[in-house]
C-alpha cells in the first residue's frame, strides 16, 4: 500500500527551498502547479513510505544526543556570538562525526556536508590553531562532497591555513 504524506509549509522563497530540498534529500518535485497570486510559488513532493524508511533508517547516523546535526545550526551560532569557542568546537567536533557517519550510511559517495567543517575551522582560525585547522580541512577534503561552492571554497581556506601552519 502506498501512502502520500502531505505537509503544508509557507517559506519566503521556494525556489531556496526547493534546492535544499534536492540538496539535502535527492528529491525534484512532483509538481509545479501554478497560483493566482503574481508573487506565491508552490511546490509539490509525493513521499511513499519507502522514502520515509530509508530517511528513518539513516537518520540515527547523523544524529548527536538522539538529535539530528541539522537541529543544532542555531546552537552553534548563539555559541559562536558567545565567544565560548571550547564549547561550540566540543560540539561540532561531534557534529562532523554525525555528518561523516551518516554520508557513510547514505552510501553512492553521499557528499558531506561542508557547513560544521566550515565553522570548525572558522574558530580555529580566530584562535591561532592553525594546525588544527589544517586537520579539520583535511579530514573535509577526504571524502565526496555535496555540489556548490563551498568545496572550492574550503580548498583554497585550506592552501591559506597550511601557509599560516608553516609559519
Amino acid at each position: 500500500m502506498k501512502f502520500t504524506h502531505r505537509v503544508r509549509d509557507t517559506v519566503l522563497d521556494c525556489d531556496a527551498t526547493m534546492e535544499y530540498i534536492r540538496r539535502n534529500f535527492a528529491i525534484e518535485p512532483d509538481d509545479l502547479p501554478t497560483t493566482d497570486h503574481p508573487k506565491a510559488k508552490e511546490a509539490l513532493y509525493q513521499i511513499d513510505d519507502a522514502f520515509l524508511s530509508e530517511r528513518y533508517r539513516i537518520r540515527p547516523a547523523g544524529s548527536v544526543d538522539g538529535v539530528h546535526y541539522t537541529e543544532y545550526v542555531a546552537p552553534v551560532k548563539q555559541l559562536k556570538i558567545a565567544g565560548r569557542h571550547a564549547a561550540a568546537i566540543n560540539l561540532l567536533l561531534k557534529l562532523v562525526d554525525a555528518v561523516a557517519s551518516e554520508s557513510r550510511a547514505i552510501g553512492d559517495d553521499h557528499g558531506v556536508s561542508p557547513w560544521y567543517y566550515a565553522q570548525l575551522a572558522i574558530i580555529y582560525r580566530k584562535e591561532k590553531r592553525y594546525a588544527d585547522e589544517v586537520a579539520i580541512l583535511e579530514r573535509y577534503a577526504a571524502p565526496p562532497k555535496t555540489a556548490g561552492v563551498a568545496p572550492a571554497k574550503l580548498a583554497t581556506r585550506l592552501t591559506r591555513a597550511q601557509t599560516l601552519a608553516a609559519k
